[in-house]
């Protein structure tokens, strides 16, 4: 049976506070989740380097612009506490993806209950925010969350569409006959915005919100020159996993 989820990072601003300040609020943030949560995240079976086509990068590369917008000050924290990681009771994953709060349904076997899965991450990264809200009371802006896919001054966060794939099937022809229908979908798939990034015009309708930001076909990056096909291989001997990033 096939095995789909959607993996969505949400802007997140709030009044008072600067990007660099981000990394933190998301982070309180997806803390404040009043549900039943699980924790801490199994962080062994990650393997971020680890390319489909069979080697290791050295590093992932970092975008300069966001490292500008790295806090010196700001102390390092553990793994655990950085993410801030969720396992919700209907098996989604909460989490701080590097300033964004980030909600991965759980694995689906069907495009109802995968749609399903995603309507219900709207309603639980709200109900983070308005118990974040609530908790810091008149000491905080109001907090801001969209559902969108850049921040309109240059940067740019992602929806994911994961997919599990045998081995058997070459990567390759997988790519081949993917991305012509990733890219060509968004002629009536795409939500749209209005403005081209980082420095174009601002009053131009583009059918996707992200189209200024892929530099490249495939590859395990995805802070900096971003792919349209992230290639990430799990831990286990007979199954990959890959992402289209849109």
């Amino acid at each position: 049976m096939p095995l789909f989820g959607i993996e969505t990072e949400y802007g997140i601003f709030v009044e008072g506070k600067g990007a660099s300040d981000l990394m933190e609020e998301s982070r309180v943030l997806v803390r404040a989740y009043p549900g039943k949560s699980a924790s801490p995240w199994y962080y062994q079976g990650e393997d971020p380097r680890n390319d489909v086509r069979g080697f290791h990068v050295d590093r992932l590369a970092q975008d300069p612009d966001d490292a500008l917008l790295d806090a010196p000050a700001r102390k390092q924290l553990p793994v655990q506490e950085e993410r801030a990681d969720r396992v919700l009771t209907n098996g989604a994953r909460l989490y701080n993806d590097h300033g964004h709060p980030e909600y991965a349904t759980p694995e689906c076997g069907s495009l109802h209950d995968l749609v399903t899965h995603d309507k219900a991450g709207e309603r639980v990264i709200l109900a983070a925010a308005k118990a974040r809200m609530e908790d810091t009371g008149a000491r905080a802006g109001r907090i801001r969350i969209f559902k969108n896919n850049t921040d309109f001054h240059g940067s740019s966060y992602g929806t994911h569409e994961s997919y599990l794939t045998s081995r058997d099937i070459a990567f390759a022809d997988l790519l081949a006959g993917l991305l012509p229908f990733f890219v060509t979908r968004i002629i009536y798939a795409g939500a749209g915005k209005l403005g081209v990034e980082p420095n174009g015009s601002p009053s131009v309708y583009q059918l996707s919100q992200r189209a200024d930001f892929f530099t490249e076909e495939a590859s395990v990056d995805t802070l900096y020159r971003r792919p349209l096909v992230i290639q990430g291989m799990s831990r286990t001997p007979t199954q990959d996993g890959f992402a289209a990033c849109m």
